[in-house]
């Protein structure tokens, strides 16, 4: 895939990217995907989520490090990260979607 190809959105708004990182076992892939084009991981999700939200909310925690390596503005702060980690199982985890 070209570098303009991997920013392209699915019916749900979501990229190629969005979607590994979400998945979280696809960590070699994400880095790949990040060599080719640096702006992927501040491209957000349906919902107006990025990558390292959705990861850190799933507890996947290789993911949401390798991610945080891209600060994007308007995304996660590293103490909501740790949080997010710590619990990992979140009651209500829905509702944080509507504070973000």
């Amino acid at each position: 895939m070209t570098k303009e190809e991997l920013e392209i959105k699915n019916s749900e708004d979501n990229t190629a990217f969005f979607l590994a990182a979400e998945s979280g076992i696809h960590v070699k892939l994400v880095k790949k995907m990040c060599e080719k084009n640096k702006k992927l991981p501040s491209i957000p999700g349906k919902g107006g989520r990025y990558p390292i939200y959705v990861a850190a909310c799933h507890g996947y925690k290789e993911m949401t490090e390798f991610l945080d390596k891209f600060k994007v503005e308007g995304s996660l702060e590293e103490k909501d990260i740790k949080e997010l980690l710590k619990n990992k199982t979140l009651p209500g985890k829905h509702a944080l979607f509507l504070i973000f």
